[in-house]
């Protein structure tokens, strides 16, 4: 496991240089990569600038380069989902306020998936 705080902790940009060096230091393990962000990338403005494009493309490399490795959890909509919005990327959306519940997630290197997610019971 692999914590950088706030992405780069203030220091620099998100960008495609950082995600690529990420997708290198992942792809020579067997684990995968869990990805946190709070804002849900794949809801689509009616109008105005898109500023997820390029986190969306960043995502379908991921999933392209290491299928079924990588997991994005986020919150935003507040709606649970677990579906796989992009080839190879797994995505947990988690409830919010007002339905406050946790999820659970592990790592199965034995089982179909390498990562079971589950809702914990309140």
């Amino acid at each position: 496991m692999v914590h950088v705080g706030d992405i780069t902790s203030g220091t620099g940009p998100c960008g495609d240089e950082w995600m690529e060096a990420r997708r290198r230091q992942f792809a020579r393990r067997r684990d995968g990569l869990v990805v946190l962000m709070q804002a849900n990338p794949f809801v689509t403005r009616r109008f105005g600038a898109d500023g997820y494009t390029e986190v969306r493309e960043r995502l379908r490399r991921l999933g392209e380069s290491m299928p079924g490795k990588v997991l994005l959890v986020h919150g935003d909509t507040h709606q649970y989902r677990d579906d796989e919005p992009l080839p190879g990327l797994r995505r947990v959306e988690v409830y919010g306020s007002p339905h406050i519940r946790w999820a659970r997630a592990r790592v199965e290197r034995s089982g179909a998936r390498l990562f079971s997610v589950e809702l914990v019971p309140q």
